[in-house]
C-alpha cells in the first residue's frame, strides 16, 4: 500500500475511519506500506480506544520546520488539533 503526501492526507485521511481500517489491515497483514512526506498524518485514523497499531514504530515525516523553509507553514492543516499523535517513538 502507498499513500502520497501533501496537505491532503492531514485534511481528509487522518479522520477517515475506513483509511484507518485499511491502513490497519495492511500493517497486520505484513505486506509493505509505505506512508510517504504528510501522509503520516493517516495513522491517527487507526486509533482504537487511543491507543494505535502504529504505536512504537519509528516515523519520518515532514516536520514543521519544513514547511516554514518552504513558505507553506500557514496553509498546513494542524490534525494534532483533534487529538495528540500517537507515540511512534
Amino acid at each position: 500500500m502507498y499513500l502520497p503526501g501533501g496537505h491532503g492526507p492531514m485534511s481528509d485521511l487522518a479522520f477517515d475511519a475506513d483509511a484507518g481500517r485499511l491502513l490497519t489491515a495492511q500493517l497486520a497483514s505484513g505486506k509493505p506500506l509505505a506512508i510517504v512526506c504528510h501522509a503520516p498524518s493517516a495513522i491517527l485514523a487507526t486509533r482504537i480506544h487511543g491507543e494505535s497499531p502504529f504505536r512504537g514504530y519509528r516515523v519520518t515525516c515532514f516536520t514543521d520546520e519544513e514547511e516554514e523553509a518552504v513558505g507553506l507553514a500557514s496553509r498546513a492543516p494542524r490534525p494534532a488539533a483533534a487529538g495528540e499523535w500517537p507515540d511512534a517513538r
